[in-house]
């Protein structure tokens, strides 16, 4: 208030602002103007709209204050409203709609207006009627109504005349009231509420004053009242009256579109597709006199065209009015309620709209109010605006719902009955609130659980308990905090299975330290797993974990981002890894020596078993259970969970095996480091903002800036860690950022840490918080899993992010919410806190020799007479979710199992790897599972009820006997799902069950167990073989090093990869939807005439996202951004991106897109179509090359010298076709010439050189340094002996030692009316013996031995693959015609593409590499490719002759 006018004036002339004479003498102007907040402030806590702290001095809002302050609506009308409201809720009543009008003209709003002598005739002519038709169109239901003042006289009865005499113009004229609402009674008559009470009916029904000034008015009173109509809906909500809430809602929309809220909802579509009002008219006249009511959307669409021809005497308007009806907005509502405790109820309600959409009637977006209700204890539980756009109008949308029952209200029962209702927010008429009823009769509550363990009291042990020095160093501590202490034996001196659950900041890290030095000191031959949820956990484990090198313990990272070589595996004593990652390599345990002897497992953050990652961890830990008990009796494998503090800790030890002895679950309070949890901040302390979204770093950090540097009096409000002007001190680690907003900010001393970022921006700042160089980092929630970086105050700036999948805002959980917190102090960092108290408090008193002071006092003393909180936590959120959070924060949820909805692809994986194998191994695993042992803990949970138990739990069973009875239903129930996911992977051919008992994997089902798919993924990939073959599309474009030409398998394999299970939750956030169909109408197909007349595609979008992709979908961006990898390496480049989101999206995609490549290749080679048919090999050339082509950046039928990043260099859009050209005449047409002739002689050397500075000009070293990173292969094939004459070799050991590494399964497969083994023919089955050739090929590197690929465009590591593919020609290629190829010199490249494949095999290899095919077959003459899934342009193909000499290919001598 000291910047504004009032300040300025009262300096001035106090005494005209109330001022005494006595008092101006005796007060400053501060003072003054101080007097005047205060009195101002205590007016708005009388009115409940802020809310003040006397002792600390500060001021907060209310709910009422922001309804206040969000709608402009005067301070003292909100509390007028709120004061009726409250009355009406504590009488239970609901407030009509003629009150409800009357409370509106009451609002301070109107008061400046007044009833002119002349306005009373009008006033009360409009307040009367035509005719008494109320009762017609509302049923009297409202009770609101009453007879009509008679009609006026003079104008007014010119007026109605006037109305009365164009029945046909307008909805509302003719036989209708004005004012369906009399006068009440508390208004005066001919007041302002009067006149305000008949204009907004009148203006409603449509009439119009005649009167200048009431028609100004009625225009000042249609600008307002909208706007305070929708603010005490909001009251209305805010104070749990859902009733009235909707009619207010109502009578808003009403004021808004002049229609009533008892009218048909049609009225709203008149004027569009030729309805007209007579139309809605007579429907509504053949409503009010019959008991059809048709003015409900349902009813109308009920009717047949002739039923309305016969209700409306109208011919061929029946379905204008039904295509009238589909446009009303309405919802299809689904609820389901599941118990998560007893006084927690989730509540899932699934919203799907129902009507055909037109953008002129309803924009870009409609919004629906949903709210959830007990009508029996009168408690609204929830209520929320749901957007729709477009694009969401045909999916569903989940609103997932946490209902917390006041245990003062429901007594730890629940409610019998919710109704969830949705009402369009701004669409009026009859008929629109929509509701559904859910039972919860049905639902048995769950038992109230968490006992907590206590805090011990006596003395931190020391580190020397140890008795191992090298260990000791380990800790950079003496003593081990309370918590630690009493776990201590636990973990380091036994071996059996410990569970800690402990609140975030209390050390549980060193839990795991102490279990791995267990492991090392008594089993060092052992190994050591630790899953972490992220891989920036990861990391951070990795660089802390170095330490352990002191006691002979080598350390190695499985992420996606690193991929160990088989060595370093062998050899490394701690594997730190991602659930998802040891998942994938834990399903092939019996071929991986490295998980037999895993002795130890460490999972952090396993209460996010209830999370959509928990299955992975429950199928982990289950499999693990599962073969340690089965199979390694003499190894049993340890595993230690660390958690926070949960509701059901004993149901987490038992799926872990843990005694009640090693079970520790300490209360969410137990923290090392004390938590304040009031605003109190420390100016000189480091903090922590956390914020939902990238781009709220941004906006966060310019505020702070901006209030900092133009408020002096922010440095006294901790705003003293902002600079105002750049600081000089942190110029070179500014200049060293990549992130221009990161850069700017940390000029400022403020910190930016978000996903987006690259590693080294992120470091820096870690590094810089850490040091205390900066105090302020704004960051995501990310941080709060992923780095250590432990403040003085985390501030959590919203529990609401936005949910791209849903397209709304969702909270976050409490795991999350108490993980940011968990931020807030360290033990490790509290020293530091102690030594500055103290510091300081040697100043005040101006002792110069601190430590012979500190002697002479007692310190512990001295820090408890000056009391300051170790550590801060602000959670700002929305009002309404106050409770909850204050509630839940301390009180945890129990976990709860999330497998049952990732049933059947972790079956999949356990069926193909050999785990699962019958129905008995099944029930067997099931047992070891966290889903088995919750669903009788919770049965309502798991949808199971009273019906499915077939006992009445009422009838006093006791309490033994209940839980054996549910022990029992449970287990029914866990088969049952069991025995769903098994006839659905039947169904969908990933598995097969051979007489009922036993399960074998199909080649699907290998699939996707192999490559880490979801079931319906293989599938898919599958489908699109099957759809795609053998039809093909014409050439994309003509490519000048090669005959290829693309399927439409390419194109349809882009398509499946898009629409699969594992791109679903690539985010759509908040107008990105727009920004893809610019991108689709701006960047799509750039080409360019190349010299031979064709035109070549050299950049953007190539294509228009398919129409089963529906557009703002994540499929749909799927695609976007597939094509955009595509397109990143040619001249063009790709299509400009909307924002740096779509570029960090797309590294999201590529994780997953390699992988489905890769199974594409599999699928391609593997697999038969469903009539028996084998696919040609074309299909996984194609494939080979589109995973090439994501890795190198370009389309599959691109130039394959653009591989070479130094010659893409020197290119330009418009150069780069001649530049091509003139390499191609020059003897250098594609990228297999150039990689060869740099292996070859001198001469050829120097040609190659002469061609490249002569076309290309310049240094051309960096051209032959990439030229020789292109791997060359070299084949040989020798013909082998029969395998039937010697044993097989299968040691897959001994091929590891020989540096190969074998991906996949060998399929041996041949071609139709040759294949071998039992046939069917005319129902006697015969054996048909063929011919086995064995071939043994051999493949060695040319020139440098590649390592992992790396680009800029790919920055991930990958290995160099190369897919070796034997054909067999089909039945009508004979072995003639393919001699006469061998004599004509005949390129038969492109004609052995439609040869099907019958072995295939996938190897990553250093040097060299041998193995050995067996082909049962006839035919003299094979096909062998040579496929690489890295480089375009290398791939082989050999005819083989099986007749001729022993050695049959060798390219080494060529």
């Amino acid at each position: 208030m000291s910047s504004s006018f009032l300040d300025v004036r009262m300096k001035y002339n106090p005494l005209f602002y109330g001022s005494s004479c006595t008092g101006v003498a005796r007060q400053s102007s501060m003072d003054r103007l101080r007097e005047v907040c205060r009195a101002a402030i205590e007016n708005l806590v009388r009115l409940r709209i802020a809310s003040f702290n006397q002792k600390a001095d500060i001021v907060s809002t209310t709910e009422l204050g922001r309804v206040a302050s969000q709608y402009y609506v005067d301070p003292e009308s909100v509390a007028r409203f709120a004061s009726a409201f409250s009355e009406c809720h504590s009488n239970d009543g609901v407030l009509s709609y003629k009150k409800l009008l009357a409370l509106l003209a009451t609002s301070k709003e109107f008061e400046s207006l007044r009833v002119r002598r002349e306005e009373q005739g009008e006033i009360d002519s409009l307040s009367g009627c035509v005719d008494r038709v109320k009762e017609t169109f509302e049923g009297g239901s409202d009770g609101g109504g009453g007879r009509g003042r008679k009609s006026g006289k003079g104008k007014g009865k010119q007026l109605l005349k006037q109305l009365s005499g164009r029945p046909g113009k307008g909805k509302h004229k003719g036989n209708r009231e004005l004012c369906p609402y009399d006068l009440d009674g508390g208004i005066e008559e001919y007041s302002h509420e009067h006149k305000v009470f008949v204009l907004v009916q009148v203006h409603i029904s449509g009439g119009d004053p005649t009167t200048g000034s009431l028609i100004s008015d009625t225009n000042y009173i249609m600008q307002n009242a909208p706007r305070i109509l929708r603010a005490m809906f909001e009251i209305a909500l805010s104070i749990q009256l859902p009733h009235t809430a909707v009619r207010l809602l109502e009578l808003a929309t009403a004021v808004e579109h002049k229609t009533w809220h008892f009218m048909s909802p049609l009225w709203h579509v008149v004027g569009t597709n030729r309805l007209t009002g007579d139309v809605v008219r007579r429907l509504e006249q053949h409503s009010a006199v019959s008991h059809m009511r048709l003015d409900n959307v349902e009813n109308i669409l009920a009717l047949d065209n002739q039923e309305i021809r016969t209700i409306t005497g109208l011919k061929d308007v029946g379905p204008l009015v039904k295509r009238a009806a589909m446009r009303i907005p309405r919802l299809e509502l689904i609820a389901e309620a599941r118990p998560v405790s007893c006084r927690i109820l989730k509540l899932d309600v699934v919203l799907r709209c129902t009507f055909e959409w037109e953008k002129r009637l309803h924009g870009s977006s409609v919004g629906f109010w949903v709210m959830v209700y007990d009508p029996i204890n009168s408690v609204l539980h929830h209520s929320e605006r749901v957007m729709f756009d477009k694009a969401m109008a045909n999916s569903n949308v989940t609103l997932p719902l946490a209902v917390r029952l006041d245990p003062d209200v429901y007594d730890g029962e629940y409610p019998r009955t919710l109704y969830v209702w949705s009402i369009p927010d701004n669409w009026a008429g009859k008929g629109t609130l929509q509701s559904i009823e859910v039972n919860l009769t049905g639902l048995i509550v769950p038992e109230e659980s968490g006992e907590y363990t206590n805090v011990p009291l006596f003395s931190p042990l020391s580190k020397r308990a140890m008795h191992w020095p090298e260990a000791e160093s380990l800790f950079g501590f003496d003593y081990f905090n309370p918590l630690q202490t009493s776990y201590f034996h636990r973990c380091y001196h036994s071996e059996g299975n410990v569970i800690i659950g402990a609140p975030t900041g209390s050390g549980k890290t060193i839990a795991a330290e102490l279990c791995l030095l267990q492991m090392l000191r008594d089993h060092p031959q052992r190994k050591a797993v630790y899953i972490a949820p992220l891989k920036t956990l990861v990391r951070e484990r990795v660089n802390d974990w170095q330490k352990f090198r002191a006691v002979g313990a080598s350390l190695v990272e499985i992420t996606g981002d690193v991929l160990p070589d088989s060595d370093a595996l062998r050899t490394a004593s701690i594997l730190v890894t991602t659930p998802e990652k040891f998942d994938a390599v834990s399903r092939h345990w019996q071929t991986k020596r490295f998980v037999q002897l895993v002795g130890l497992v460490i999972i952090d953050e396993c209460h996010l078993l209830g999370t959509d990652r928990g299955p992975v961890l429950e199928s982990i830990v289950s499999r693990l259970r599962f073969i340690s008990d089965r199979y390694a009796e003499a190894h049993k494998i340890r595993f230690l969970g660390l958690t926070t503090s949960v509701a059901n800790p004993q149901d987490m030890a038992d799926w872990l095996g843990v005694a009640d002895t090693h079970t520790f679950n300490f209360p969410p309070s137990a923290r090392p480091v004390s938590l304040e949890t009031h605003i109190q901040h420390s100016p000189s302390s480091p903090v922590i903002v956390f914020v939902s979204s990238r781009r709220q770093t941004r906006l966060t950090a310019q505020a702070l800036i901006a209030f900092s540097s133009i408020d002096d009096s922010a440095q006294g409000l901790g705003f003293d860690v902002i600079a105002k002007l750049p600081r000089d001190d942190l110029q070179m680690e500014s200049d060293s950022m990549l992130d221009p907003d990161a850069k700017r900010c940390l000029q400022y001393g403020i910190g930016l840490h978000h996903a987006g970022m690259t590693t080294g921006d992120r470091s820096l700042v870690e590094k810089l918080f850490l040091s205390q160089r900066i105090k302020l980092v704004i960051a995501t929630s990310t941080l709060a899993w992923g780095v250590n970086m432990p403040s003085y105050c985390v501030i959590v700036k919203g529990c609401q992010y936005f949910d791209g999948a849903t397209k709304r805002y969702t909270n976050y959980s409490v795991t999350d919410i108490m993980q940011m917190i968990g931020r807030a102090g360290r033990p490790q960092f509290c020293q530091e806190r102690r030594e500055r108290l103290i510091q300081r408090l040697a100043m005040q008193r101006g002792v110069s020799d601190v430590n012979k002071w500190l002697q002479s006092i007692d310190v512990e003393e001295l820090l408890a007479a000056h009391p300051e909180p170790e550590s801060v936590a602000v959670v700002l959120c929305h009002n309404p979710s106050k409770p909850f959070f204050r509630r839940f924060l301390y009180d945890p949820f129990p976990v709860e199992s999330a497998m049952s909805g990732k049933l059947e692809d972790t079956l999949v994986a356990e069926i193909a790897s050999g785990l699962i194998a019958s129905v008995d191994d099944l029930r067997d695993w099931l047992h070891y599972t966290f889903y088995y042992r919750r669903v009788p803990t919770n049965p309502g949970y798991y949808s199971l009820i009273p019906e499915d138990i077939g006992y009445d739990l009422s009838e006093g069973y006791g309490i033994d006997g209940k839980r054996d009875i549910m022990r029992e239903a449970g287990d029914a129930h866990a088969i049952m799902r069991a025995n769903e996911a098994i006839d659905i992977l039947t169904e969908a051919r990933c598995i097969d069950v051979i007489n009922n008992t036993e399960f074998r994997a199909t080649s699907l089902g290998h699939l996707a167990s192999l490559f880490y798919l979801n079931h319906t993924s293989a599938v898919m990939l599958h489908e699109c073989l099957f759809k795609s073959h053998p039809n093909r599309y014409p050439p994309m474009s003509a490519d000048s090093d090669s005959d290829y030409v693309p399927t439409n398998w390419v194109t349809a394999l882009m398509e499946a990869m898009a629409a699969c299970a594992e791109f679903e939750q690539v985010p759509v956030r908040h107008n990105e939807d727009n920004d893809m169909e610019h991108m689709v109408a701006q960047e799509l197909r750039q080409t360019r005439r190349a010299p031979d007349g064709t035109d070549v595609f050299e950049g953007g979008l190539r294509m228009v996202p398919p129409g089963c992709l529906p557009p703002g979908s994540p499929s749909y961006k799927t695609h976007i951004l597939l094509q955009t990898q595509l397109s990143r390496a040619l001249p063009g480049g790709a299509p400009t991106m909307p924002c740096a989101d779509f570029w960090l999206d797309l590294a999201s995609v590529m994780d997953q897109a390699v992988r489905l490549s890769a199974a594409a290749i599999e699928c391609a080679a593997g697999c038969r179509l469903s009539d028996d048919r084998i696919i040609g090999v074309r299909s996984m050339i194609d494939a080979c090359r589109l995973s090439a082509g994501l890795v190198q950046g370009l389309w599959p039928d691109s130039d394959s010298r653009l591989c070479l990043q130094s010659i893409r260099e020197r290119l330009t859009p418009k150069s780069h076709l001649a530049v091509l050209d003139r390499l191609s005449q020059a003897g250098l047409p594609s990228l297999a010439h150039m990689a060869h002739l740099g292996v070859g002689n001198t001469q050829q050397k120097k040609a190659l050189r002469q061609v490249l500075q002569r076309v290309m000009g310049g240094d051309i070293s960096d051209i032959i340094r990439d030229i020789a990173r292109v791997p060359l292969v070299s084949v040989r094939v020798e013909k082998g002996e029969n395998p039937h004459e010697r044993e097989r070799e299968t040691d897959q050991a001994k091929k590891e030692t020989q540096g190969a590494t074998t991906v996949g399964p060998t399929v041996y497969d041949i071609t139709e009316g040759e294949r071998g083994g039992e046939r069917e023919r005319e129902g006697q089955a015969f054996l048909c013996v063929m011919p086995t050739t064995e071939l043994r090929v051999t493949l060695r590197h040319i020139g440098t031995i590649p390592g992992m690929f790396r680009s800029e465009i790919f920055p991930k590591q990958k290995p160099h693959s190369v897919y070796v593919a034997v054909c067999v020609p089909p039945p009508h290629v004979t072995d003639d015609v393919i001699a006469q190829w061998e004599r004509e010199g005949y390129d038969y490249s492109e004609a052995t593409k439609d040869w099907p494949v019958v072995v295939h095999k996938r190897v990553a290899f250093d040097r060299s590499t041998r193995f050995a095919f067996q082909i049962q077959s006839r035919r003299r003459f094979l096909c062998m490719y040579v496929l690489s899934d890295t480089y375009l342009g290398t791939d082989q193909c050999y005819v083989l002759d099986t007749r001729g000499g022993q050695v049959i290919v060798d390219t080494n001598t060529k």
